[in-house]
């Protein structure tokens, strides 16, 4: 998980332009777990339900309708294809919400209480680090020196929960 590029297909961009490197699957169940902290918080439903589209409802192995790159919805019928998430996008309020439901997330997983697919010390790791990088953009460090992409993603706006 993360730093391995052949295994990468999951971005998150930090706030500073640094960026996050996953497996889809680590992407898709990172997401699932914000939507899931955020859905019992009325400041954060909104951001819960847009996070929700992102990512297919659970990870069903062998299933037509998703790989790693991409997912058909199957409430839409919509094709969603990326596995990229720039919370550049996201309006401070949202960023924070965003890190809030994480770092609960996190605790829950850490202690238990949270069960997932990937409920292992692996996972675990990776949504740590991802963690820890969000702590080092808040310090104003290079973000070139903790991104797992060495270069910084082109912003391509601001994000509307909307659509």
């Amino acid at each position: 998980v993360g730093n391995n590029l052949n295994m990468a297909q999951g971005f998150i961009t930090i706030e500073d332009g640094s960026c996050y490197i996953s497996s889809w699957r680590a992407y898709d169940e990172i997401i699932r777990i914000v939507a899931n902290e955020l859905s019992i918080n009325k400041k954060g439903l909104e951001l819960s339900i847009w996070l929700s589209k992102k990512v297919p409802k659970e990870y069903k192995l062998n299933d037509s309708n998703q790989w790693g790159t991409g997912f058909i919805d199957q409430e839409s019928g919509k094709m969603i294809i990326g596995k990229d998430l720039d919370l550049r996008g996201l309006n401070e309020q949202n960023q924070e919400i965003f890190w809030n439901g994480l770092q609960n997330g996190f605790e829950k997983l850490i202690n238990n209480e949270l069960k997932t697919k990937f409920n292992n010390d692996a996972f675990k790791t990776t949504v740590k680090r991802l963690l820890e990088m969000r702590k080092l953009s808040l310090l104003n460090e290079n973000p070139l020196e903790h991104s797992d992409l060495k270069m910084i993603p082109e912003f391509e706006g601001v994000i509307n929960l909307n659509e």
